[in-house]
């Protein structure tokens, strides 16, 4: 049995639409987890860059996971540490059409010390170059010379105007 006063540790990776703000997703399940007796004491989400979210809207594209980290609590007693991890994957779910990939690696109960679960925590492995990234990296590397050429041609058009204009070209 989980007493009220427990303090959870929830990980999950969840793919949500590049539309959605992280404060409407995290704000929606926080809502729904205090329904069910449980807190939202602190979270982390972490996700990918804006322009990713562009590239990972395209058809076929591979979507880039969130990794939520959320501190609950529980406000009543559950009959499983299993239970507030399903009820929180349904909350997530109601906000993004979409089972999270979760664990739960930690638990303190009320007065005692930390302790494992024996479940794993969410390692988040170095990504994947994606395409957004090398499109930045290949207009990073470019961002001076393409500075170089734009101003370059500004240049030569304003001379031919002003040439037209004094009757050289």
């Amino acid at each position: 049995m989980i007493p009220a006063g427990t303090v959870i540790t929830y990980q999950a990776k969840l793919v949500t639409t590049w539309t959605q703000t992280s404060d409407d997703l995290v704000s929606g399940v926080t809502s729904e987890l205090m329904q069910q007796n449980i807190a939202v004491r602190d979270y982390n989400l972490q996700g990918p860059s804006l322009l990713d979210k562009v590239f990972n809207s395209v058809p076929g594209s591979q979507p880039v996971p969130y990794q939520l980290t959320m501190t609950l609590q529980t406000r009543a007693d559950f009959g499983a540490a299993g239970d507030v991890q399903a009820i929180t994957d349904h909350a997530i779910y109601n906000q993004i059409g979409s089972l999270p990939s979760s664990s739960l690696p930690n638990m303190t109960l009320p007065g005692g010390k930390s302790q494992t679960t024996g479940e794993p925590g969410q390692v988040t492995p170095k990504p994947e170059e994606t395409i957004a990234d090398k499109i930045s990296a290949f207009f990073g590397k470019l961002e001076n010379g393409f500075v170089l050429i734009v101003v370059g041609v500004i240049l030569a058009v304003v001379l031919i105007i002003a040439g037209k204009h004094k009757g050289i070209v």
